[in-house]
Formats: C-alpha cells, sequence, structure tokens
C-alpha cells in the first residue's frame, strides 16, 4: 500500500482503537511503548522521536507489523506471523507433505466470483474436494488458513468494522494491576480471559497484578478444573482465600481442599510462620488438603517443615504458577 502521510496521533490512536477491537484490551501510549523493543519502536508510529511531530510518513507495513506484535504480545495471536506468513506457512507444509496447493487456491477463487456460498459450509468443502479430488481434511485446513489470515490482515476492517460495528466490550490494560476487576455478570467466571491471555503471554507480570486479582486468578483456574469454587471476601477472612469441593458444595462437609494466594514480588519470600499458621487453619476446618500459592517462592523452611511432619499442603511456587495460566490461554478466533 506504500507510506500513508498523516499525523502521528492519527497513527497511534488508529492501531490502538484496532488493536483494543480484536484484543478486547485498551493500551495507553506507554502499554504499546513497553511491549515493542527498542528497534521496533524506532521504526513505528510510537518512536519517541515523534512524541512532539505534527506529522510523519509511514509505511503500510509497518502499521500493520506493529498490530500483530502489539496482539501477540497481549496473548490475543499464539504467534507474531503476518497474514502474508500464514499463506506462506501453509503452502509450505502442503508442499512438503505432497500436496500441490494452487487447485485448491484456484477452486477457491472461482467459486468466490460466483458469491454462491457466503460463508464455509459442507457443500463448498464438498464442492472443491470433487473438483481437486483432494479430501476434506485438506479442504477444511485451507479454509482455517484463510480465517486466519483474514484475521491478521488489518486492512480489511481497520476503517469500516472497527470504526462503523458497535463494541464497548473492551477494558483498561491497566485495570489488571490498579484495582479489583468488577464481576462480569457470570457467577461461574472470576477472571477475564483476555487478561488470561495477556498474562500467559507476560508471567513476568503476575506479581505485579492487583492482589484481588490474583486470588480471582486462581479461583478461575480450578473452576475449570470442575471443582466447586468459593472465593472469600478478601478482607477478614481468616487467611483462607478460596476453599474447594469436590463437585457439589456440600454445607454439611467440611472443604476438599483451603488455599491461600500470596501475591509477592518475586524477591520476597513466604516465610515459614505463614505455612505453619496455614496448616492449623487446614486442620482446624478438617479440609484434606491445603494449597500455598504464591507468585514468588516459599522459604526453604516452609518445604521443610511440610515433608517433616506431613503436612497435607502443596506449595505452589511462581514457575508452576504460570504453567497454570498457560494451559487456560484461549485463542479467541473461531476457525471453521
Amino acid at each position: 500500500m506504500g507510506r500513508i502521510i498523516n499525523t502521528v496521533r492519527y497513527f497511534r490512536d488508529s492501531i490502538l482503537e484496532y488493536v483494543a477491537y480484536k484484543s478486547g484490551l485498551l493500551l495507553t501510549d506507554y502499554n504499546a511503548k513497553d511491549l515493542l523493543s527498542k528497534d521496533e519502536l524506532e521504526r513505528s508510529p510510537f518512536s519517541s522521536d515523534l512524541d512532539n511531530a505534527p506529522g510523519c510518513a509511514i509505511r503500510s507495513e509497518i502499521v500493520e507489523e506493529v498490530i500483530i506484535k502489539l496482539r501477540a504480545r497481549l496473548g490475543n495471536l499464539p504467534d507474531e506471523l503476518s497474514a502474508e506468513g500464514i499463506s506462506i506457512r501453509w503452502t509450505q507444509s502442503a508442499l512438503e507433505s505432497g500436496i500441490d496447493p494452487e487447485p485448491i487456491y484456484d477452486a477457491f477463487f472461482e467459486i468466490k466470483k460466483t458469491r454462491q456460498y457466503l460463508t464455509v459450509t459442507p457443500e463448498i468443502v464438498e464442492e472443491i474436494c470433487k473438483t481437486t479430488n483432494l479430501p476434506p481434511a485438506i479442504i477444511i485446513s485451507f479454509f482455517k488458513m484463510m480465517a486466519t489470515r483474514l484475521d491478521r490482515n488489518p486492512w480489511t476492517d481497520i476503517n469500516t468494522n472497527c470504526r462503523q460495528k458497535l463494541w464497548d466490550g473492551s477494558i483498561s490494560l491497566s485495570e489488571l494491576f490498579d484495582s479489583e476487576m468488577l464481576p462480569s455478570g457470570n457467577p461461574q467466571q472470576y477472571f477475564d480471559q483476555r487478561f488470561i491471555n495477556f498474562l500467559a503471554q507476560n508471567p513476568d507480570t503476575l506479581d505485579r497484578i492487583h492482589w484481588r486479582n490474583f486470588e480471582k486468578l486462581i479461583a478461575e483456574f480450578f473452576e475449570r478444573q470442575d471443582y466447586e469454587v468459593e472465593l472469600g471476601p478478601g478482607s477478614n477472612d481468616g487467611g483462607i482465600d478460596i476453599r474447594l469441593w469436590n463437585s457439589r458444595k456440600d454445607e454439611s462437609e467440611p472443604p476438599l481442599m483451603l488455599i491461600q494466594c500470596k501475591r509477592y514480588n518475586r524477591n520476597q519470600q513466604v516465610k515459614i510462620e505463614y505455612v505453619k499458621a496455614f496448616y492449623a487453619d487446614v486442620d482446624f476446618e478438617q479440609a484434606k488438603h491445603g494449597l500455598i500459592v504464591t507468585t514468588s517462592q516459599v522459604a526453604v523452611g516452609g518445604h521443610k517443615v511440610c515433608k517433616a511432619r506431613g503436612w497435607p499442603l502443596t506449595l505452589v511456587e511462581n514457575e508452576q504458577v504460570t504453567e497454570w495460566v498457560q494451559s487456560m490461554w484461549r485463542y479467541p478466533v473461531k476457525l471453521p
């Protein structure tokens, strides 16, 4: 598309607006700069050299590159391949499998000209199968590639869908760090998927999120493991942040597991005194097990006392918490 000439503010707002439209997360200029590397920043509209410039000329492929990188680093995409890169990867994979992709492309574009199909249907798959003499699995993989390519091409809707379509579901990334997230309206959802995707891609920020949001994140993980979850009030909870039951909560039965969450910075350890006090809570409530989950580490003495005394406590530290979060990552694009 060549160079685009406009104000710096136009470029930045257009990129941030489109990223919000696709990812559901609202970014500031500062957020964008933080997510891009120094080299990427220098050639982007977010370059500090342009902060006071009235206008600039930016190549369209740079705009597309910045959008893809921001989406990927928010956890909205599984990689940083461009739309063209997606096509190349699929084509190379097909060739390596001994499949000539050209007849598939030809058949697709011939059918597209007729405007007979508005969406991918079993009929269009069957028609291309007959034309190319290829199995349905190959044709379906082609349509999945095309859907992924379309999702990564901002020029298909940067000036239409995200400006004309009604969308008000975006939330500010800062909410994850600055305040307790508001309830979603779904009693079975404790933590927003958009924030999970961000944390899965940026696990080094786990120790900086709001402490209450960390409790909700852990509650969300166990909700997805099909436990009955009771999230405490967040204060005056006696040190018990989460209670779990197997499947159906029975008030007459003690909890299966008690959980204490410690959102600490990386250099702050959970002391042995906290481990001892938590075991007393687990024993008092007659829970079968206790779990301390932290964004940092538990002091060596905490591990030793649990092992020496045979306490039914599990100490989950930063590395395992990261694995839990990454296991909850979801690609938001619906493929055929």
